[in-house]
């Protein structure tokens, strides 16, 4: 039986290559398996037994962010058996250099932005900019597109007669979400700092559109 995980360096997600450590009962020779509603056959983490109750579990470097969740099939004399499953949200992680500044051509801000993993191309993707959302751009009509990619543009335009939708001059907290999963906004502790230091935004995280 599973009961909670822990994830590393006080991340809200986990991300690509995280090692978790999986907390419950009778999981020594356990082996932890991921399932998700919107990726079909995940690669599976490798799992290393820590004790009856802990297992160290590396998710791949490949995984596709959004929401798996995650159970361990554990072998008795009787035959295999799964534990019940918990949710895990594998987030998005942003490769291209933030902080960004974007200018505005002729009313219009295009941002383009590239992760350490291809998403599906039927995921949801999106860029928060503050209290802001809008959706990754594709072309129009599109043209045949690859099942997959790690690059993504967002074309944020002025209405017309109206105004640019967000605050410009002003370096806007960033997102990247996909499937309603949320790339990471804390920022690192410092060397030195203690676990229970406050949990703090990451001013580098941020775009700012002039």
């Amino acid at each position: 039986m599973l009961s909670s995980f822990d994830l590393p360096k006080r991340q809200l997600s986990a991300q690509p290559g995280d090692v978790i450590s999986v907390f419950g009962s009778r999981l020594a020779t356990g082996t932890a398996r991921l399932r998700s509603p919107g990726v079909l056959n995940p690669p599976q983490p490798a799992t290393a037994g820590v004790s009856d109750g802990q297992l160290n579990v590396t998710l791949p470097n490949n995984l596709a962010p959004g929401f798996y969740t995650i159970a361990v099939e554990i072998v008795t004399p009787h035959g295999p058996i799964t534990s019940n499953e918990l949710p895990l949200a594998v987030a998005p992680v942003i490769t291209a250099a933030l902080p960004l500044n974007v200018a505005r051509v002729a009313g219009s801000a295009t941002i383009n932005l590239t992760t350490s993993v291809n998403v599906l191309l039927e995921q949801r993707v999106s860029l928060l900019l503050g209290d802001f959302e809008v959706g990754r751009t594709l072309p129009t009509p599109p043209p045949p597109l690859p099942a997959s990619t790690n690059a993504f543009q967002f074309v944020i335009e002025t209405p017309t007669g109206g105004e640019f939708p967000t605050p410009t001059g002003v370096a806007l907290l960033a997102r990247l979400r996909v499937d309603g999963v949320d790339s990471e906004i804390i920022a690192p502790l410092a060397p030195g700092d203690p676990e229970t230091t406050p949990l703090e935004f990451d001013p580098n995280k941020t775009i700012r559109i002039n």
